[in-house]
């Protein structure tokens, strides 16, 4: 069957897609709370740099098999502010792409039908993109097999934990030092008190809906307490500026059944934080913290500690640490995972055929992957 393609430019018609966005978010592999409806509609009334929505809604029929979800944005490059037509999750999170069972084939429908419409964009960039995933290899080719040049780069690595049968299987496959270390840590945190870690999890299918503001509230209390409150980027789990938006997205979370809150108390006190979203089994770590006046050491690795067994009591599939390998991280990852953006750039623009002349001979200059390494989002 033929399939058409409708484009939304208006956020206020979205909600007439809530039901076929559920459906067919239940269908993508891999999907995330980042890939909700409920997501988009609120950062959209958040995030105030010029955009414009464009939204495809591809169609068999009447019924809707795929959404691919544009934005257009003014972002700042060397030669001043260009117009990017890419995914609208703003390096939130790691992973993303089309909503639906087909992620090739929809890009494909995607890309066919953006070539041929009016150019509202300089730069075209499919950020986040996971080179782990299954179907990359052909979405991969679909993108590559365009008309238009792209250009392919790392844009960010994951730190990830593939969750083993059992957290003593997963113990066991770490070293000596890795499980004398944690013991070590656990006992000179319990010098200084009662260490007690608390996880809440919203359940549509228990009716655990509950937003739990009083974990909330404590979260931020600990980020307010840790190394985040002088941070000059203000997008921190205690920020005032990202506070509003946090707060509705903690509510939908909550009702979709994808919030995840993880507190280590000592004697009673928060002292450690982790906040994520988790979607069918995968959990995405948003933002953590732990109270860096606490007389007690190593409050965040304790409490990682904790949380990752728990995973593996509960099932879990997959732990994505976010963007970064830090030390922390990768102390429990298993493996690194990346996130690739492919570019293309408008051959008439004079600025984007200087940004597309770099880029083409970029790869072949000394020092290449460290310089790939060094534009990583972290």
């Amino acid at each position: 069957m033929k399939r058409t393609i409708r484009e939304i430019n208006d956020p206020t018609l979205l909600s007439e897609l809530a039901l076929a966005w559920e459906r067919l978010h239940r269908r993508t592999p891999g999907a995330t709370f980042f890939q909700t409806l409920e997501w988009l509609t609120i950062t959209l009334r958040y995030f105030k740099r010029e955009q414009k929505l464009r939204l495809l809604v591809i169609s068999e029929g009447d019924e809707p098999v795929g959404i691919v979800p544009f934005t257009v944005r003014m972002e700042k490059f060397r030669f001043g502010h260009l117009r990017v037509l890419s995914f609208p999750l703003d390096d939130w999170g790691t992973f993303y792409g089309p909503i639906g069972k087909d992620p090739v084939a929809l890009m494909r429908d995607a890309l066919e039908y953006i070539r041929t419409q009016p150019r509202d964009w300089d730069v075209i960039d499919f950020r986040y993109l996971s080179e782990q995933a299954d179907h990359f290899p052909e979405l991969a080719k679909v993108i590559n097999d365009q008309p238009l040049q792209f250009f392919e780069r790392p844009r960010m690595e994951a730190p990830i934990v593939e969750l083993a049968d059992s957290w003593e299987e997963f113990t066991k496959s770490k070293s000596k030092n890795w499980r004398r270390g944690m013991k070590r840590e656990q006992e000179r945190a319990r010098q200084h008190g009662k260490l007690r870690y608390v996880r809440y999890r919203s359940d549509i299918e228990t009716g655990k809906i509950d937003p739990r503001w009083d974990l909330f509230e404590q979260s931020r209390a600990v980020a307010q307490r840790s190394w985040q409150s002088q941070s000059p980027i203000e997008a921190a789990f205690c920020s005032s500026r990202v506070l509003p938006l946090l707060r509705d997205l903690h509510v939908e979370a909550a009702l979709n059944g994808m919030l995840d809150m993880n507190l280590l108390y000592l004697d009673e006190r928060p002292v450690a934080f982790l906040y994520n979203y988790v979607c069918r089994g995968n959990v995405y770590c948003l933002r953590s913290g732990y109270d860096a006046k606490c007389e007690a050491k190593s409050l965040g690795t304790i409490l990682l500690a904790e949380f990752v067994e728990d995973s593996h009591n509960r099932g879990d599939l997959q732990i994505n640490f976010g963007p970064g390998t830090q030390d922390y991280k990768m102390r429990f990852a298993t493996e690194v995972q990346r996130a690739v953006t492919f570019t293309h750039y408008n051959p008439w623009g004079m600025h984007t055929q200087v940004l597309a002349t770099r880029a083409l001979i970029d790869p072949s200059l000394p020092g290449f992957d460290e310089r790939c390494q060094k534009r990583l989002v972290t």
